[in-house]
């Protein structure tokens, strides 16, 4: 009977540190007070092949969640990682709204950068992404939160989780 408890203790206390992994890129979520479960998962085929996870916080609901974190794979190369080019494809996905970029880091394979939405000078939409190039394609990470004020608490926890996904060696 203690093996069983001893196990269970260390199954709860480990999983955070197993990885998840789509495609290439291997990542982690984190805990931060509450778990994540998957609120959907979608899939095309054909010329355009991709696969997006979206994760939401266990407690909330795919209709009420103000935040999320989410895994899109496509079979489609990037156009780059020039801060131009990024805010060009944020602005396409947030038509009628001011979309800044800020890029935080680049490396010869990935970028990361930290963007806002705002609707009339109001900040309605914050969130960091990872884009990861490779020969496959591409692979983005993406946390998104509508909750601005939790902003400065949550960012630097995203941005961590961001910088240690990596591209799997093949």
């Amino acid at each position: 009977m203690m093996i069983y408890v001893w196990t269970m203790i260390l199954c709860l206390t480990a999983s955070p540190l197993f990885a998840e992994t789509i495609g290439n890129v291997e990542y982690y979520l984190p805990s931060h007070g509450q778990g994540w479960k998957i609120g959907n998962d979608l899939q095309t085929s054909g010329n355009r092949v991709s696969t997006t996870i979206i994760y939401i916080p266990e407690n909330a609901s795919r209709k009420d969640s103000k935040e999320f974190f989410g895994v899109h794979t496509s079979n489609m190369q990037c156009e780059g990682f020039d801060k131009a080019i990024l805010e060009k494809t944020m602005q396409n996905q947030f038509p009628k709204q001011q979309v800044s970029v800020n890029v935080l880091e680049t490396d010869s394979d990935s970028v990361l950068f930290e963007w806002i939405v705002r609707q009339t000078s109001r900040e309605k939409k914050h969130g960091w992404t990872r884009m990861f190039a490779h020969k496959s394609g591409t692979i983005l990470l993406v946390y998104e939160t509508l909750d601005i004020a939790s902003v400065k608490t949550m960012g630097p926890i995203w941005v961590d989780v961001l910088k240690k996904a990596k591209l799997a060696k093949n």
